[in-house]
C-alpha cells in the first residue's frame, strides 16, 4: 500500500516537469547516515519531440561521458558508474516512558538546491507519511512515538521519494539540404570555373556547420578550403563561392557537418527493486533494532549508592617503646635524701 501511495506521488511529480531523461538509482540508505547504490541507469524516452528535423546522429553528454543514441524513436537505457546520492537519513531512538518510546528522523540535504521529499514510515507510530521540500544544505527532524513497554524496539524499514530536476547536453546532426551551382567564364583566354554553395537551415533552431570545398580535375583533387564554426541561424542559407581557371571540366564537391547543441531536462530518480521488478520513484530506508537499558534500582526506587572504601590499613610496624629516664635531682634533692637514709648501728 506505501509503494503504491509513492507511485502516485511520483505521477504528480513528473506532471509538473517535462523530461524524457532519466536517471534510476537502485540505492538503498542506511540509518546511520550512509548508503549503497546497486546500480545506476541513464533512461533516454522517444526523443522525437525534442530532436527537430530528420535526424542522422544524436548523444547525448552526461558526466562528460558521450552516449550515442541509436534509435529516436524507442526508448534505451545505459549503464551509469554509480554516484553518490547527495541526501542522507539518520534515526535515532530513546525510551521518554516506561511504555513510550520516542525515535527522532532526520532528513539531510547536500545539494546545491531544494529537493521535495516524502517519507512513509513504518506502522504503529503517530506519523504515517511526511512530505516537505528540503532547502539547499540543510536537514529536518521528525518526532515520532510509539506506546511499547518492551525495552527493545523494531524499528522496521520506512520509504523515501523524491526527484532531482538535472540537465544534460543533446548534441545531435539534422539532414538539411544544399546545393552546387557551377558556371563559367573567359578571363584572359582562360576558362573560369564558378562554385556557388549553399547551405539550407530549413529547421527552427540554429545550427552550426563545419564545411569542407574541393574541386577534382581529372585525376587531381585540389583543396578549396575549409571553413569551420559557421553560424546557421532558423530558416536561413548560407552562401559561399569558390572559382579555379581550367580548361577541363572541374567537378566541384563538398562536405559539411551540421549539428545542434541543446541542453534537455533530466530527472533523477530513485528505484525499488521488488522481485524482478522495479518500482520507480521510491527507495528503501532500512529499519534498526534499538535497545534500551534501564537504570538499577534498590529498595524504595532509589538508585544503588557505591560502595564505601575501607580505609587502608597502616601495616607499618610500630616504633618500639622507649624507656623514660627520670630527671636527675637537683643538689639539695640528693642532700636531704641523704638524710633519710637509716645510720648503720655500731657493734
Amino acid at each position: 500500500m506505501r509503494i503504491i501511495i509513492f507511485i502516485t506521488l511520483l505521477l504528480l511529480f513528473l506532471s509538473t516537469t517535462v523530461a524524457q531523461i532519466y536517471r534510476y538509482d537502485d540505492v538503498v540508505f542506511y540509518p546511520n547516515g550512509s548508503q549503497h547504490i546497486n546500480l545506476s541507469k541513464l533512461y533516454v524516452a522517444n526523443l522525437t519531440e525534442i530532436l527537430k528535423g530528420e535526424v542522422l546522429e544524436a548523444y547525448i553528454i552526461y558526466k562528460n561521458q558521450r552516449f550515442f543514441i541509436i534509435y529516436f524513436n524507442r526508448s534505451i537505457a545505459f549503464d551509469l558508474p554509480p554516484e553518490p546520492i547527495n541526501l542522507s537519513v539518520k534515526i535515532s531512538a530513546s525510551k521518554v516512558d516506561w511504555d513510550t518510546w520516542k525515535v527522532t528522523y532526520t532528513l539531510i540535504n547536500n545539494y546545491d538546491r531544494e529537493v521535495p521529499v516524502n517519507i512513509s514510515f513504518p506502522p504503529g507510530y503517530n506519523l504515517k507519511n511526511f512530505s516537505t521540500s528540503l532547502p539547499r544544505h540543510s536537514h529536518t527532524s521528525i518526532t515520532l512515538y510509539r506506546k511499547s513497554s518492551s525495552n527493545i524496539l523494531h524499528f522496521e524499514d520506512s520509504y523515501i521519494s523524491y526527484r532531482l530536476p538535472s540537465k544534460v547536453e543533446i548534441v545531435y546532426t539534422p539532414s538539411i539540404p544544399f546545393s552546387i551551382e557551377k558556371s563559367n567564364k573567359v578571363v584572359n583566354n582562360t576558362i573560369l570555373w564558378i562554385g556557388n554553395y549553399s547551405i539550407y537551415n530549413i529547421i527552427d533552431v540554429p545550427l552550426k556547420a563545419n564545411i569542407y570545398l574541393w574541386v577534382e580535375i581529372g585525376n587531381r583533387s585540389i583543396n578549396l578550403g575549409n571553413i569551420s564554426n559557421i553560424t546557421l541561424p532558423p530558416n536561413s542559407t548560407y552562401s559561399v563561392v569558390r572559382s579555379i581557371y581550367s580548361e577541363e571540366v572541374p567537378v566541384f564537391y563538398l562536405d559539411m557537418y551540421v549539428w545542434n547543441r541543446t541542453e534537455g531536462e533530466m530527472l533523477i530518480l530513485p528505484v525499488l527493486r521488488v522481485n524482478d521488478t522495479y518500482k520507480i520513484g521510491v527507495a528503501r530506508v532500512k529499519g534498526e533494532v534499538f535497545h534500551y537499558t534501564p537504570p538499577i534500582l534498590i529498595e524504595g526506587g532509589r538508585k544503588r549508592p557505591k560502595e564505601e572504601e575501607k580505609p587502608q590499613e597502616d601495616r607499618r610496624k610500630p616504633e618500639e617503646e622507649k624507656e623514660e629516664k627520670p630527671p636527675e635531682k637537683t643538689k639539695e634533692e640528693r642532700e636531704e635524701s641523704k638524710e633519710e637514709k637509716p645510720r648503720e648501728k655500731p657493734t
